[in-house]
């Protein structure tokens, strides 16, 4: 199972410091992909959290 709080932090790191190299492709279709992909690993690390208490809770 992957942290995906781990991969949202180094996904975000990148983006910044691509964004801090090329401003003037900060809103280019790359950057949007990763930002959308950040977003769906944030649904997941929320789920797998609601999962995880529902498992425990139930033993």
């Amino acid at each position: 199972m992957i942290d995906e709080k781990k991969v949202i932090k180094k996904l975000q790191n990148r983006i910044d410091d691509f964004v801090l190299k090329h401003s003037d492709k900060k809103d280019c279709e790359s950057v949007q992909v990763a930002k959308e992909f950040i977003h769906l690993l944030e649904e997941e690390a929320v789920y797998a959290e609601q999962q995880e208490i529902e498992t425990f809770g139930k033993e």
